[in-house]
């Protein structure tokens, strides 16, 4: 009789354009958490029915099953504009099976909260420049991940989760993703 390997649930992150700061952060997690299998998957697009669309075929790709404890998540930039928080709102509400996270306004900012609060009502440019203060190496694309203090993510997942709202109906935030994500680690 052969044994069958029983196979680790599947976590897929889709995430805008060609993105490699948020794909060194999430392949360096799925490093540090054996009990999920994390994929990044880079859509090339910025367009949001172009995005939940690529996320439908890697639905279809990879034959998630959500009872297995699969799931696919879109990561995708709160750019502060009404147009794309409707945007974000539509793909949330017309994709159930799809986990909408939001960074506000970019994931530099979820980085910042390592360091430090991260600010609200801010710019992308505002909050890689606050990113810098603390972290002056820091250059967009690079792998940094190690030099992001571990210990620290449950201390930055609650300072982001308390500086930052989840206000697009439908979504939760990038620290909420994360804190998903490390939840699933049982050592």
């Amino acid at each position: 009789m052969r044994l069958q390997r029983q196979r680790l649930p599947v976590i897929i992150i889709v995430v805008e354009g060609h993105n490699k700061t948020e794909t060194h952060f999430f392949e360096s997690l799925n490093r540090e958490i054996k009990e999920i299998q994390i994929r990044v998957r880079c859509s090339g697009e910025t367009d949001l029915p172009n995005l939940v669309a690529f996320a439908r075929r890697l639905i279809s790709e990879y034959e998630l099953q959500s009872e297995a404890g699969d799931r696919i998540f879109l990561l995708v930039d709160d750019d502060a504009s009404l147009e794309r928080k409707m945007a974000i709102a539509e793909a949330a509400k017309n994709s159930p099976d799809i986990r909408v996270a939001v960074s506000r306004p970019a994931f530099e900012n979820f980085l910042l909260s390592y360091f430090a609060c991260p600010r609200q009502n801010i710019t992308s440019k505002e909050a890689l420049s606050d990113l810098r203060k603390h972290c002056p190496c820091f250059s967009k694309g690079s792998d940094y991940y190690g030099r992001l203090p571990t210990k620290e993510l449950e201390a930055a997942i609650s300072r982001y989760e308390t500086a930052i709202e989840a206000d697009i109906k439908n979504t939760i935030t990038v620290a909420a993703m994360v804190a998903y994500l490390w939840s699933k680690r049982t050592n």
